[in-house]
Protein backbone atom coordinates (compact mmCIF):
# COMPACT_ATOMS: atom_id res chain seq x y z
CA UNK A 1 0.00 0.00 0.00
CA UNK A 2 1.49 3.42 -0.67
CA UNK A 3 0.47 6.67 1.21
CA UNK A 4 -1.82 9.32 0.39
CA UNK A 5 -0.40 11.62 -2.20
CA UNK A 6 -0.92 14.82 -0.39
CA UNK A 7 1.00 12.99 2.25
CA UNK A 8 3.92 11.93 0.34
CA UNK A 9 3.77 15.65 -1.13
CA UNK A 10 3.94 16.91 2.53
CA UNK A 11 6.67 14.72 3.37
CA UNK A 12 8.53 15.90 0.52
CA UNK A 13 8.39 19.15 0.82
CA UNK A 14 8.33 19.72 4.66
CA UNK A 15 12.04 17.39 3.88
CA UNK A 16 12.94 20.64 1.66
CA UNK A 17 12.42 23.02 3.61
CA UNK A 18 14.01 21.27 6.42
CA UNK A 19 17.05 20.78 4.88
CA UNK A 20 16.78 24.63 3.20
CA UNK A 21 16.64 25.56 6.71
CA UNK A 22 19.50 24.25 7.83
CA UNK A 23 21.63 25.55 5.22
CA UNK A 24 20.11 28.60 5.74
CA UNK A 25 20.85 28.54 9.43
CA UNK A 26 24.34 27.25 8.85
CA UNK A 27 25.20 30.28 6.29
CA UNK A 28 23.47 32.91 9.13
CA UNK A 29 25.87 30.93 11.93
CA UNK A 30 28.97 31.60 9.62
CA UNK A 31 28.40 35.05 9.16
CA UNK A 32 27.73 36.24 12.49
CA UNK A 33 30.86 34.20 13.15
CA UNK A 34 32.63 36.11 10.66
CA UNK A 35 30.98 39.52 12.12
CA UNK A 36 32.04 38.91 15.12
CA UNK A 37 35.59 38.30 14.30
CA UNK A 38 35.70 41.40 12.25
CA UNK A 39 34.88 44.03 15.08
CA UNK A 40 37.71 41.52 17.31
CA UNK A 41 40.17 42.12 15.05
CA UNK A 42 39.53 45.73 14.87
CA UNK A 43 40.11 45.70 18.51
CA UNK A 44 43.10 43.88 18.47
CA UNK A 45 44.52 46.28 15.82
CA UNK A 46 43.57 49.14 18.18
CA UNK A 47 44.71 47.53 21.32
CA UNK A 48 48.66 47.14 19.32
CA UNK A 49 48.35 51.02 18.08
CA UNK A 50 47.90 52.13 22.03
CA UNK A 51 50.20 50.13 22.70
CA UNK A 52 52.52 51.33 20.88
CA UNK A 53 51.63 55.12 21.15
CA UNK A 54 53.17 57.95 22.32
CA UNK A 55 51.87 61.36 23.83
CA UNK A 56 52.46 64.94 22.93
CA UNK A 57 56.46 65.64 22.39
CA UNK A 58 57.56 61.96 21.96
CA UNK A 59 57.17 61.19 25.40
CA UNK A 60 55.18 58.04 25.88
CA UNK A 61 51.69 57.95 26.78
CA UNK A 62 51.34 56.22 29.98
CA UNK A 63 47.35 56.48 29.98
CA UNK A 64 46.89 54.95 26.75
CA UNK A 65 49.18 51.90 27.40
CA UNK A 66 47.61 50.93 29.88
CA UNK A 67 44.05 51.45 28.42
CA UNK A 68 45.76 49.05 25.78
CA UNK A 69 46.84 46.28 28.16
CA UNK A 70 43.49 46.34 29.74
CA UNK A 71 41.73 45.90 26.69
CA UNK A 72 44.33 43.35 25.10
CA UNK A 73 43.41 41.38 28.73
CA UNK A 74 39.76 41.85 27.47
CA UNK A 75 40.45 40.41 23.91
CA UNK A 76 42.63 37.18 25.64
CA UNK A 77 39.41 36.78 27.85
CA UNK A 78 36.74 36.99 25.34
CA UNK A 79 38.52 35.22 22.10
CA UNK A 80 40.35 32.02 22.35
CA UNK A 81 41.95 32.73 18.89
CA UNK A 82 43.31 36.06 20.13
CA UNK A 83 44.38 34.30 24.11
CA UNK A 84 47.43 33.08 23.13
CA UNK A 85 48.90 35.45 20.91
CA UNK A 86 47.61 38.55 23.17
CA UNK A 87 49.65 37.21 25.90
CA UNK A 88 52.84 36.79 24.13
CA UNK A 89 52.80 40.20 23.10
CA UNK A 90 52.35 41.52 26.83
CA UNK A 91 55.07 39.11 27.59
CA UNK A 92 57.11 40.64 24.90
CA UNK A 93 56.26 44.19 25.90
CA UNK A 94 57.67 43.07 29.33
CA UNK A 95 60.95 41.98 28.08
CA UNK A 96 61.19 44.85 25.77
CA UNK A 97 60.19 47.60 27.94
CA UNK A 98 61.36 46.39 31.50
CA UNK A 99 65.24 46.93 30.38
CA UNK A 100 64.91 50.33 28.59
CA UNK A 101 67.31 52.69 30.59
CA UNK A 102 66.44 51.33 33.85
CA UNK A 103 67.85 52.59 37.23
CA UNK A 104 64.96 52.49 39.06
CA UNK A 105 64.31 49.38 41.81
CA UNK A 106 60.86 49.35 41.00
CA UNK A 107 58.46 48.38 37.49
CA UNK A 108 57.31 51.26 35.66
CA UNK A 109 53.59 51.65 35.88
CA UNK A 110 52.89 50.04 32.00
CA UNK A 111 55.37 47.32 33.17
CA UNK A 112 53.74 46.59 36.45
CA UNK A 113 50.12 46.32 35.01
CA UNK A 114 51.25 43.94 32.10
CA UNK A 115 52.79 41.61 35.15
CA UNK A 116 49.57 41.97 36.92
CA UNK A 117 47.32 40.88 34.14
CA UNK A 118 49.58 38.01 33.25
CA UNK A 119 49.85 36.99 36.37
CA UNK A 120 46.35 36.75 36.59
CA UNK A 121 45.65 35.11 33.13
CA UNK A 122 47.00 31.66 34.17
CA UNK A 123 48.58 31.33 31.08
CA UNK A 124 51.46 28.72 31.14
CA UNK A 125 54.51 29.21 29.71
CA UNK A 126 54.98 32.79 29.92
CA UNK A 127 58.37 34.07 27.98
CA UNK A 128 59.88 36.56 30.49
CA UNK A 129 63.65 35.75 30.05
CA UNK A 130 66.22 38.56 31.08
CA UNK A 131 63.46 40.59 32.05
CA UNK A 132 64.28 43.46 34.35
CA UNK A 133 61.69 42.29 37.08
CA UNK A 134 62.82 44.65 40.16
CA UNK A 135 60.54 45.32 42.63
CA UNK A 136 57.88 43.46 41.06
CA UNK A 137 54.68 42.80 42.84
CA UNK A 138 54.09 39.17 41.62
CA UNK A 139 52.50 37.68 44.81
CA UNK A 140 49.39 35.35 43.98
CA UNK A 141 50.47 35.24 40.48
CA UNK A 142 49.62 32.19 38.28
CA UNK A 143 53.50 31.94 36.53
CA UNK A 144 53.71 28.29 35.94
CA UNK A 145 56.02 27.20 33.63
CA UNK A 146 56.91 30.85 33.44
CA UNK A 147 60.64 30.96 31.70
CA UNK A 148 62.28 33.27 34.12
CA UNK A 149 66.14 32.96 32.97
CA UNK A 150 68.63 35.88 33.25
CA UNK A 151 65.65 38.22 35.08
CA UNK A 152 67.03 40.20 37.22
CA UNK A 153 64.81 39.70 40.03
CA UNK A 154 65.85 41.83 42.85
CA UNK A 155 63.12 42.92 45.43
CA UNK A 156 60.36 41.10 43.78
CA UNK A 157 57.85 40.13 45.92
CA UNK A 158 56.49 36.57 44.75
CA UNK A 159 54.24 35.17 47.79
CA UNK A 160 51.43 32.92 46.80
CA UNK A 161 53.02 32.76 43.11
CA UNK A 162 52.31 29.51 41.58
CA UNK A 163 55.52 28.99 39.65
CA UNK A 164 55.41 24.99 38.88
CA UNK A 165 57.63 23.25 36.56
CA UNK A 166 59.15 26.74 35.87
CA UNK A 167 62.95 25.70 34.19
CA UNK A 168 65.05 25.93 36.80
CA UNK A 169 68.26 26.49 35.28
CA UNK A 170 69.00 28.45 32.06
Amino acid sequence: MFPDPGVSAAVIVGGVALVSNWRTQRIATAAIEAAQQGPMTDRWVSAVKLLASTGTSDQPSVEARLGAIYLIERIAKESTAHRVPALELLAAYVREHSQMGRTSLEPTTDVQSVLTVLGRCGQAGLDLRRAVLWGADLEDAALVEANLCKARLRGARFVGARMQRAPSSC
